[in-house]
């Protein structure tokens, strides 16, 4: 597997997380999410810097990504939460 797109698949994954912790109101594991996936999107960003592209392009592909593993959440919950919690191991903070 291609470890450039872990940042992008693992930001996607706290993005949703962030957001579903934010409906069930507790912020707290949101606003830790949402940290997890503001430092992804930095190293998202270094990674297409590397290639000549720019943020935005990695913008647009991280959030191609987070639309992505939203379709898969509507359809399988537990298979994007099980994902999350790899990527928590993968990328503990």
């Amino acid at each position: 597997p291609n470890t450039n797109e872990h940042p992008f698949q693992c930001g996607a994954a706290f993005a949703i997380m962030a957001k579903v912790y934010e409906a069930a109101g507790d912020a707290s594991k949101s606003v830790g999410y949402q940290t997890k996936f503001d430092k992804l999107a930095v190293q998202a960003e270094s990674i297409f810097e590397q290639s000549h592209r720019s943020k935005s392009d990695a913008e647009a592909y991280m959030q191609k990504h987070v639309d992505s593993l939203a379709a898969v959440a509507e359809k399988d919950v537990a298979l994007v939460i099980n994902f999350a919690r790899r990527c928590d191991q993968r990328f503990p903070g």
